[in-house]
């Protein structure tokens, strides 16, 4: 079995990747961990979240709770990955961001990192995710000049980054390839797991809408897990998830 080690354990993804692992045949939680100031360190995961009856230990030291681990997951926030990044290096195992909106100096540690050991970072490990980006790259444009682009993203209103990292994504990718500038609309409300429109106006009132709704988090479950069980053979470096999964 694949071992598995959860930083940000208790958050919403975090939650949903260890009631996975907690259900499968193929991975073991072998580590758990939360930030000092969370409300459960030193209890059992069983007793944090349900539908678990694994018993690991919640810590808050990264370096004693992933050593002895295969694979670390990162699903926390940005501002709390920055400071991860210190432990992983002294780590040196296989990395899966689930985090999204990392800033330029946390991207930079990263490319580092994968110098020592494989990463693999993503926006969104939604499968449908990455057939969304490659829609985009299909989309023949007639008049760049006249086309308005539209981003509206909806998350739950827990999510702590706005805009979505997907989001951001997409208006990167968008500029490269139309050389268009998105605007982005983001929402949030209720506990909708993620939901990305792109609407595209062209100079003839043409209106074209592409859109991905995740129903649940259990879709970037389902990716975040085909990763793990990839990422622990490949050579060090610096991987996206259509590298890892071969989805190009």
């Amino acid at each position: 079995m694949i071992k598995i080690g959860v930083v940000g354990a208790t958050g919403q993804l975090g939650c949903e990747i260890i009631r996975y692992i907690d259900n499968s045949t193929q991975y073991q939680l072998y580590g758990a961990t939360v930030s000092k100031a969370n409300m459960n360190v030193g209890k059992k995961v069983s007793s944090v979240i349900s539908g678990v009856n694994n018993t690991t230990i919640l810590s808050s030291d990264i370096a004693i709770g992933m050593s002895g681990v295969d694979v670390i997951i990162d699903c926390t926030n940005h501002n709390a990955f920055s400071k991860n990044l210190d432990n992983y290096l002294l780590l040196k195992k296989p990395l899966v961001i689930a985090t999204t909106n990392i800033d330029d100096e946390a991207e930079l540690v990263l490319r580092s990192y994968a110098d020592i050991a494989p990463v693999c970072q993503s926006s969104n490990f939604s499968i449908f995710a990455n057939d969304l980006i490659k829609l985009l790259g299909s989309i023949n444009v007639f008049d760049s000049d006249n086309l308005d682009v539209y981003i509206t993203e909806i998350h739950g209103r827990k999510k702590v980054d706005s805009p979505s990292g997907t989001a951001m994504r997409l208006k990167k990718i968008i500029m490269d390839t139309m050389g268009v500038k998105a605007d982005i609309h983001s929402i949030r409300a209720g506990s909708v797991a993620g939901f990305h429109e792109i609407t595209f106006i062209n100079s003839f009132n043409e209106r074209l809408v592409i859109s991905l709704a995740n129903g649940t988090r259990i879709s970037y479950v389902h990716g975040i897990m085909l990763v793990c069980s990839k990422i622990i053979s490949q050579e060090k470096g610096y991987y996206s998830l259509q590298d890892i999964l071969n989805l190009r």
